[in-house]
């Protein structure tokens, strides 16, 4: 007969610690996933949303936001020497959500409009992410501001939308 394997669980076998950064689970599922690809990536990446309110936006255009940053960030920073990402979401006066994501950059980014210059080598691939972002800051009457800072090669997305009940 064949000798019989035992088989123990080490460290790396643990299933990844689930983080509640703040009341949503959706969100908190996003950030969680995003949060264990930039620790096996060696990107640092920082978490502040514990007052956020995502309450007044559906599951799917919270996915569809918040994927889509966190993918983009990800693809910039961790391509960087010491990738990072900074995310923080918090209520201001009590009605309107402020998120705000920097991240690292390693080429410069040309912003023009809230327009970014594709990198990437499809224009098929290209603008669907951020064409996902902007139509939920539009559906919900919201306003996103884009900037590349070339000073220390970040790139910052800003989005506030006014919290309806």
């Amino acid at each position: 007969t064949a000798p019989t394997e035992i088989y123990t669980l080490s460290l790396h076998d643990a299933l990844p610690i689930s983080v509640d950064y703040c009341n949503n689970p959706m969100v908190n599922s996003i950030v969680n996933r995003y949060k264990s690809v930039c620790d096996r990536l060696g990107v640092k990446m920082n978490i502040d949303i514990r007052s956020a309110d995502f309450s007044f936006m559906s599951e799917p255009d919270i996915t569809a936001l918040l994927d889509n940053l966190l993918e983009n960030a990800v693809e910039a920073a961790q391509n960087t020497e010491n990738g990072f990402i900074d995310f923080s979401a918090f209520v201001r006066k009590n009605k309107y959500l402020s998120i705000q994501l920097t991240n690292s950059v390693k080429n410069i980014v040309a912003v023009k409009n809230n327009r970014i210059a594709s990198s990437k080598k499809s224009d098929a691939i290209h603008g669907t992410g951020l064409k996902s972002i902007k139509r939920v800051v539009k559906k919900y009457d919201g306003e996103i501001n884009m900037k590349f800072n070339e000073d220390d090669m970040t790139f910052t997305s800003n989005i506030v939308f006014e919290i309806r009940r």
